[in-house]
């Protein structure tokens, strides 16, 4: 996911007419989705988060933790709350406890 939070653009290369016209054909953008009636889908990513992180790519702040530094970005750290025993979860991004 890294690797991909950078991507601008996709190219394609076509073949155009004499005439500057080009055509498109037979393109699929494939998703799929867990739990849906139809076949599985095998190369769709899984992930095992480690404690603290929760998410499709382990990107959010599970419940009582928060990204360090606050408002880091889906890449920075999850570290937990620090409510001093007044809250037991916080804001994800910016490690304010809730009351």
């Amino acid at each position: 996911m890294s690797i991909l939070s950078n991507l601008t653009a996709i190219k394609i290369r076509g073949t155009y007419t004499h005439q500057g016209r080009g055509f498109l054909d037979d393109v699929k953008l494939e998703t799929a989705l867990r739990g849906a009636a139809g076949e599985s889908a095998d190369w769709v990513e899984h992930c095992d988060c480690p404690h603290g992180y929760v998410g499709q790519f382990c990107e959010s702040c599970a419940p009582g933790f928060h990204h360090d530094p606050p408002n880091g970005g889906p890449f920075a750290l999850c570290i937990p709350c620090n409510c001093n025993n007044h809250a037991d979860i916080c804001e994800a991004e910016t490690g304010i406890c809730f009351k």
